[in-house]
């Protein structure tokens, strides 16, 4: 099983990827991506979290967190 969990801002009519959840490399983690898209920051889920836990914790964590994310991002333009 696998999921994906991804905010993606709209800036200047392109949508930009910001941050992701997702349960890839058999583990689920955060991304913290840059404006093209590549992960400069990696947070692993803690040791036996389940998939399905981590889904529900990427959902709360976007939609608590998505204006920090997305300031935090533009701080982040090249």
């Amino acid at each position: 099983m696998d999921f994906v969990v991804q905010y993606e801002a709209l800036i200047d009519d392109a949508f930009y990827p910001v941050v992701r959840h997702d349960g890839s490399h058999g583990v689920p983690h955060r991304d913290l991506l840059d404006w093209s898209g590549e992960t400069i920051g990696k947070r692993w889920a803690p040791a036996g979290a389940t998939m399905n836990a981590a889904f529900t914790d990427a959902m709360h964590d976007i939609r608590s967190n998505w204006e920090y994310y997305r300031e935090d991002f533009f701080r982040r333009r090249p």
